[in-house]
């Protein structure tokens, strides 16, 4: 499974590993519309990472006994639980992808630095049976220049579904697949 995908070469297989959004821009650019090139960095590269991370006793930790009813218990562990996720270290060979893309990207747009914008989403958030958008969030105008860390942006719009707000969604509408879980 790849781990970066371009909008221009995303495909109706991949939806469960891009989303709605990612795919949208695929199927824009095949009918000829304009929009600008770009890629998505897929859930597999999420997995990468949290196989890396050996982080999942301690999840399971902060969030054993978790009381969904309890706004200020879930915004704590929401908070223990991002932080977790954005220390995890992205995997060498997703960040070389990630830079290399970034790099294919300022080529084509001929544009030394070219800002960007990083978001998460959930890729069902969308959907038929739920709908959750903006749960997630996004950072425009990074760049992933070699000297830059951000990225590592990536974690933190990925840790970004551990918001408070974010919790309730999963509980009431239901993710099909767990969001974080161990293969």
């Amino acid at each position: 499974m790849r781990t970066v995908v371009w909008f221009d070469s995303a495909t109706e297989q991949e939806r469960s590993c891009l989303g709605g959004k990612s795919i949208s821009l695929g199927e824009m650019i095949s009918a000829g519309l304009p929009v600008p090139p770009g890629f998505s960095v897929t859930t597999q590269a999420f997995r990468l990472a949290l196989d890396g991370s050996a982080s999942m006793p301690a999840i399971g930790e902060r969030l054993a006994g978790l009381d969904p009813a309890d706004p200020a218990d879930v915004s704590a562990r929401a908070a223990v639980v991002r932080e977790i996720i954005t220390g995890w270290p992205v995997p060498l060979a997703v960040e070389a992808e990630i830079r290399a893309s970034y790099q294919r990207l300022c080529e084509l747009t001929a544009t030394s630095d070219v800002p960007v914008a990083v978001r998460s989403s959930a890729t069902t958030e969308d959907s038929p049976d739920a709908s959750f958008a903006g749960e997630h969030d996004a950072a425009a105008g990074r760049a992933c220049s070699p000297t830059a860390r951000s990225v590592t942006a990536p974690n933190s719009a990925t840790a970004s579904s551990r918001r408070r707000c974010a919790w309730p969604c999963r509980r009431w509408c239901g993710p099909r697949r767990p969001a974080l879980r161990s293969r």
